[in-house]
């Protein structure tokens, strides 16, 4: 579980390290975030909601859940960046008090999850040790 846990660490960075596109300037935290998002949205596609979807909030207590150590202004920010570069795009506006906005994956967004995967399946694949076989007897 631990090796995992660091080479999915290790895929995260090469992951930003090896964008395709120049104009996206990618740090592991904004994959984190990119990551945390996509797996909210596939929530509430498996709930059967019309437009999946996520709001800061949502995004905010996800990865308090996940234990990582985030403010809401960085939250914030972060998503204001993704969606600068965009990455993620805004739903519904805020409107009114109490309203929050609703945000959604553009296919950049969706192709960053992909490579993040691949990559991530790759380095698996590099770092797993075919002399150890296991025998069903």
């Amino acid at each position: 579980m631990l090796k995992d846990y660091l080479l999915y660490h290790k895929a995260l960075k090469e992951a930003a390290d090896t964008m395709a596109f120049d104009e996206i300037r990618m740090r592991r935290e904004l994959f984190l975030v990119l990551l945390t998002a996509q797996t909210i949205i596939d929530d509430r596609e498996s709930d059967g909601h019309p437009i999946p979807h996520f709001t800061a909030s949502e995004l905010y207590h996800s990865m308090v859940y996940l234990q990582v150590n985030v403010q809401k202004s960085v939250i914030y920010n972060n998503i204001l960046k993704l969606e600068k570069q965009g990455l993620v795009e805004k739903v519904v506006p805020k409107k009114k008090i109490g309203r929050a906005s609703k945000y959604v994956l553009t296919y950049l967004g969706e192709y960053c999850i992909t490579h993040l995967n691949s990559t991530y399946s790759r380095i698996k694949k590099d770092n797993y040790r075919f002399s150890e076989e296991r025998s069903w007897i």
